[in-house]
């Protein structure tokens, strides 16, 4: 189980992190027609919802869900395994100013084709997460997290023209890490120190005819990271974040030591960002386990100072996900961001919007347009924010998303006749109301 997202297989799914740490699109039904349970998965995997407030305690309460298909896949020297799982996910957690403690439920379902020598068969498995999450601040310039998951589900194999075969699975992960600030000198640069353990493992009861699967993976990573930024004449910045960091695999995944190297450059000024990102595993012990990955996001702003008018977003990504594999975990205030796939990760993306004043001057409009494409898949969507003005002081904002992602079907799928196109429309929901 890679990195990639250590809580993603905290979620109890095949999670984001796994393999080169995509989302999947649900596979395209076969024939003409779809039943209302093919579209009502397909609504499930690509729609959210994210709630904020109230105030108890000295923090703040928030709730979210989301709904997600993965892609999970595995082979050994005489068994073979692939599909996809949609999970719908649930969480609440609470922020104070030092302190984030939540935590999620998951309840997911999904299908696969297994090989076993000549045998072909079928997979279905669902599967139920309970995970407890916590985040804390130490002082100003230290930060721990951890989570817990522990799953249990059925998984039935079934023989081509064979009964099926039924038998019980329970999963278990582990994730903790800590970040810390050692320097800060003058320039705006600091120094820092950040390091994590996770540990996975899965197992099933033994079944006649059947080997039992009992299956692991660990990882220990520590990286110094060095990050820099300069003011530019006219108003502009030039930030740069350098990474460089230990990692020692072991379990059934990769084994031995690896280093890894990440940076970042962005610079900014005249209503104008650029950031060009990358990440590569410089060695490994593990001779056939290689990673890069490389972004460039550029974004135009001409009002910064004003949420109105025109504001566009361009994103390039190749390989796997080029942000720290560490540094998101601390940049990130819920596990709902934990779950959610890397923006731009493997795909190239546009998004364009237009801010109005609305209401009296009361509120801020945004309609906005968004197109994708990431390898056999296409996406294209539209959304709608609403949000106080600089002359309201309410504390409340909301907004509304919807997108239609069509793709090509699982690798190997047939291509004749429409059975390996599928589309998947997803809605989004956020809202923000402190009372």
């Amino acid at each position: 189980i890679p990195y990639g997202s250590a809580l993603g297989a905290l979620h109890g799914t095949a999670g984001p992190g796994l393999g080169a740490a995509a989302l999947r699109s649900a596979p395209g039904a076969e024939g003409h027609g779809l039943r209302f349970g093919d579209l009502l998965r397909r609504a499930v995997a690509g729609s959210s919802f994210l709630g904020v407030g109230p105030q108890i305690g000295g923090g703040e309460l928030g709730f979210w869900g989301r709904g997600a298909t993965t892609g999970f896949s595995g082979a050994s020297e005489d068994f073979a395994l692939d599909g996809s799982m949609t999970s719908v996910q649930l969480g609440a957690d609470w922020t104070g100013v030092w302190m984030t403690a939540g935590l999620m439920l998951s309840q997911g379902g999904g299908t696969g084709e297994y090989r076993q020598g000549g045998v072909r068969g079928e997979v279905e498995m669902t599967l139920s997460s309970v995970v407890p999450y916590l985040g804390y601040q130490v002082g100003e310039r230290v930060s721990l997290w951890s989570a817990v998951s522990v799953s249990v589900g059925d998984l039935s194999l079934e023989h081509v023209g064979g009964d099926a075969t039924e038998m019980d699975l329970s999963m278990r992960a582990f994730g903790a890490g800590g970040r810390g600030e050692v320097y800060r000198g003058g320039g705006a640069f600091t120094l820092s120190v950040v390091s994590d353990v996770f540990a996975a493992g899965a197992e099933t009861d033994p079944v006649p005819g059947l080997p039992d699967v009992q299956a692991g993976a660990s990882r220990f990573r520590l990286a110094a990271e060095g990050a820099w930024t300069r003011d530019l004449p006219g108003g502009g910045r030039l930030a740069n974040r350098t990474e460089l960091g230990l990692r020692v695999d072991g379990g059934d995944a990769e084994e031995g030591v690896g280093a890894e190297l990440a940076n970042a450059t962005s610079l900014s000024g005249a209503g104008l960002t650029a950031e060009l990102e990358g990440r590569r595993l410089l060695m490994h012990a593990d001779e056939g386990f290689s990673q890069y990955g490389v972004s460039l996001h550029l974004a135009w702003d001409p009002m910064p100072q004003s949420p109105t008018g025109p504001v566009a977003t361009l994103r390039r990504a190749w390989g796997i996900d080029s942000a720290s594999g560490v540094g998101r975990l601390y940049g990130m205030r819920d596990l709902a961001a934990f779950g959610a796939a890397p923006a731009g990760a493997g795909r190239a993306a546009l998004e364009v919007g237009w801010g109005v004043i609305w209401l009296r001057d009361l509120y801020v409009l945004t309609p906005s347009l968004s197109a994708g494409a990431a390898g056999g898949a296409r996406e294209a969507g539209l959304g709608l924010r609403l949000s106080p003005s600089e002359h309201n002081g309410a504390d409340f904002s909301a907004g509304f998303g919807a997108t239609w992602n069509e793709t090509s079907g699982r690798p190997g799928a047939p291509s004749g006749g429409g059975a390996g196109r599928g589309g998947t429309a997803g809605f989004e929901l956020t809202f923000r109301l402190r009372w």
